[in-house]
């Protein structure tokens, strides 16, 4: 995992920077030090967000995006490092609505308006609920339509 880490940040290769992520979320049990969850937590974070950004896999980052929530969500990173848990909330509520978990999406948004400071800082969850809300009306007009 380390090895590929250092060649991840020298080649911005995609597929090496997953397999570094997927080789340190293999070892997350053995992590001990508060430091090393939160670099884990940053590292599917990003490899959530290149997955969507370059269009690879939208559900591969989904998956790295929801990894990096239930670490947040275990080691308490809101108390810890707040900046990266409410990206971490606010972009996988997001994206688990691009792919269709509207549920899922709703139970992220609702942890961003809970924990989150400010009016400022729970506007992104916000617009992810308003999307949603829109989402929603479409499906019960198509269905309506059937």
């Amino acid at each position: 995992g380390r090895h590929l880490r250092a060649r991840m940040e020298v080649d911005n290769n995609m597929d090496l920077v997953f397999q570094a992520v997927d080789q340190f979320n293999r070892a997350e049990h053995i992590l001990r030090r508060r430091e090393d969850v939160i670099d884990l937590c940053r590292l599917n974070f990003t490899a959530g967000c290149k997955a969507f950004s370059n269009k690879s896999s939208f559900q591969e980052g989904v998956e790295f995006l929801e990894i990096a929530v239930n670490i947040a969500a275990q080691w308490d990173l809101w108390k810890y490092d707040y900046d990266l848990a409410l990206d971490i909330f606010c972009t996988c509520a997001r994206y688990e609505a691009y792919v269709g978990h509207l549920d899922r999406s709703h139970q992220l948004i609702n942890v961003v308006l809970e924990k989150a400071k400010n009016l400022a800082d729970k506007m992104p969850a916000y617009f992810t609920k308003m999307e949603i809300l829109a989402i929603e009306e479409y499906a019960q007009d198509a269905i309506d339509l059937g």
